[in-house]
């Protein structure tokens, strides 16, 4: 006998002391026709459109967290010990370095990835794609930090490491003798950039910035233009992704007064004897994230 059931799983059990898992019980709720699982398999495709998005924002800013996180660190070190000494200081630039190049492939990986799925999605000529490109290039027309990050990303890959120095070091407060303020700036150095690649159009905006700046102002930026396109990405989903949502959730509604977690098991084979079973799980992450985007009006992944 085969059948597909909406069901609950519990462990009524403890693993055992020799490492045995514990029972796992099934309560069925009730059968599943055939048509309410294919709705249950393409709400949960709906969704997993939602759920790339995310995770291709997630490699983005779980990069440029990891700078951040870097850094701090490294200035932690130095206010615990004041020690500076040349090994050090390449231990830090190497290290941050490493971050930045993360970051820098993550953002390429993001809008490759992002324009290849809408053609994919929605065809090389919709309106779809033709937004994307809109909105990217109204990003880098209009944004500093968005043109530079994208062409650092090319130098990185042709000529070298992004980051040329640290400036670090410690001093009194004017107004607190006993008290001692630190700093840390990591730094490209401008010339050194201009002399080792061609930047085209970006060369004088380059050239008018100071001969040691901070990269720290463009992630920053670049991180909430991502976030910004990321969220004008879901729009195109999220109306399906809502109404699969709440299929996903009527369904599960279903099973709120038993105790255990929802699912749909496909039962085959099954006899006194036993049979085959294959778990499928509601993507309730993804449908929380569909509940917190419908919340907003402005983007809340902005502020991540």
């Amino acid at each position: 006998m085969n059948k597909i059931v909406l069901g609950v799983t519990t462990n009524p059990d403890k693993d055992s002391d020799d490492g045995t898992p514990a029972r796992l019980d099934i309560r069925e709720i009730r059968p599943l026709t055939s048509d309410e699982y294919k709705k249950f398999k393409k709400a949960c495709s709906n969704l997993n459109l939602i759920n790339k998005k995310l995770d291709l924002f997630k490699l983005v800013n779980y990069n440029f967290k990891d700078y951040n996180v870097e850094k701090t660190f490294h200035f932690d070190q130095y206010i615990q010990n004041n020690q500076m000494h040349p090994a050090i200081v390449e231990n830090i630039m190497l290290n941050l370095n490493r971050r930045v190049v993360n970051y820098l492939t993550a953002v390429k990986t993001f809008l490759d990835h992002s324009r290849t799925d809408l053609t994919h999605e929605y065809g090389k000529d919709s309106q779809q794609v033709k937004d994307f490109d809109d909105l990217t290039s109204d990003k880098f027309d209009s944004f500093f930090a968005y043109r530079f990050i994208i062409k650092l990303r090319n130098y990185v890959q042709h000529c070298g490491f992004p980051l040329g120095s640290v400036d670090i070091g410690a001093k009194q407060d004017k107004n607190d003798p006993s008290k001692v303020i630190y700093h840390m700036d990591i730094l490209i150095n401008r010339d050194e950039i201009l002399e080792n690649f061609n930047w085209k159009k970006l060369k004088p905006e380059i050239e008018n910035l100071p001969k040691n700046f901070s990269i720290e102002p463009c992630l920053e930026k670049m991180n909430k233009c991502i976030a910004e396109i990321t969220f004008h990405l879901f729009q195109n989903d999220i109306d399906q992704a809502t109404e699969s949502s709440n299929y996903l959730s009527n369904l599960i509604n279903e099973t709120q007064k038993y105790d255990g977690m929802p699912g749909i098991f496909k039962l085959e084979k099954i006899t006194s004897k036993g049979g085959n079973m294959q778990l499928e799980d509601f993507p309730i992450h993804t449908m929380k994230v569909v509940d917190y985007l419908n919340k907003f009006r402005s983007n809340p992944l902005s502020k991540i």
